[in-house]
């Protein structure tokens, strides 16, 4: 599938004089976003052991850091948090897989 980005497209329209609505525009900008899905996945650059807080924080747009400290509040306060990481780890393709 070829790399597609809401400003390569909206300076394709312009370069080619093209005249479109506000509604065109709306309309363009959100076919890229339903092409463009986002998968949950570990991530490989700037992980710390397995790259699954590094996923989440990247597939909810957060930063890592605060995954990972909730997810330390999870273990020591339910003590199900190691369980469910390792659970992740094992369920959760890595970036490489997608």
């Amino acid at each position: 599938m070829k790399n597609i980005s809401t400003y390569s497209i909206i300076q394709e329209i312009q370069e080619k004089n093209l005249r479109l609505s506000k509604n065109a525009y709306y309309a363009i900008i959100l076919m890229v976003v339903i092409m463009k899905k986002k998968k949950l996945c570990r991530i490989e650059n700037g992980k710390k052991v397995f790259g699954v807080c590094g996923g989440i924080g990247e597939y909810f747009n957060i930063d890592p850091t605060v995954i990972r400290v909730l997810w330390i509040l999870l273990i020591f306060a339910a003590g199900t948090g190691l369980l469910a990481y390792f659970i992740c780890a094992l369920c959760m393709p890595s970036e490489s897989e997608i």
